[in-house]
């Protein structure tokens, strides 16, 4: 957040890799979390990639979405879950201050979350017609939100970060590049690859209850 001294209002230090001193939240330090949620991040983007491959390298595709996609929905409900956890955690408990952008991210991650958890119970794949205008929105907003972030004198000339937090503000950065916007990325991209892969089952979804004759 935006501190004030003597009138004036001061930025917030960005934490990175080698910052000495961070604050602490209970058993789990900040920086262990960080860590963690980022080593998240790289798997989730690992696991849109070999979603995503396949549209491009046709020969892959049997195998590929014949073992993802009967545990895409688990896969993509943990992924907006945990994001969804993330951010909260780093809000709540770490007190990074969320900015206008980020607040845009949570309005279509946590939704996604909490539909896609309910349909990986009732095994309805069919959601995705539902979620993946929601996520595929999340995935251009983290994007201009990574940009702002990487570039800030080019594109935080917008209005959209007028008010409060810049939407540049680095709280952290691990492995040279994750970021908290990097992670939301990766989170709505992962899902949108999981979600967009082909049905190919014959009843994807629970058959309705059958009405018992008279």
């Amino acid at each position: 957040m935006d501190l004030v001294a003597d009138g004036h209002a001061v930025r917030p230090p960005a934490y990175s890799d080698d910052a000495a001193v961070r604050p602490t939240a209970g058993a789990m330090n900040v920086e262990s979390a960080e860590l963690f949620f980022a080593i998240l991040a790289i798997l989730a983007a690992v696991i849109a990639v070999s979603a995503a491959l396949p549209w491009l390298v046709t020969s892959w595709r049997t195998a590929v979405w014949e073992t993802l996609e009967p545990i895409r929905l688990p896969l993509a409900a943990a992924i907006t879950a945990t994001a969804m956890v993330g951010s909260l955690y780093f809000s709540e408990v770490a007190n990074f201050t969320p900015c206008t952008l980020c607040w845009y991210q949570r309005i279509l991650m946590y939704p996604s979350a909490i539909i896609l958890t309910i349909a990986a119970i009732r095994r309805d794949v069919h959601v995705r017609r539902y979620v993946l205008p929601l996520v595929g929105l999340g995935m251009l907003v983290s994007t201009y939100h990574y940009l702002v972030e990487r570039f800030p004198d080019v594109f935080e000339s917008s209005e959209v970060c007028k008010l409060g937090i810049p939407c540049s503000q680095v709280w952290f950065e691990r492995f040279g590049f994750v970021s908290l916007p990097l992670m939301a990325l990766v989170g709505f991209g992962a899902t949108v690859s999981l979600l967009a892969i082909p049905i190919t089952t014959p009843s994807a979804s629970p058959a309705a209850p059958q009405e018992e004759s008279a």
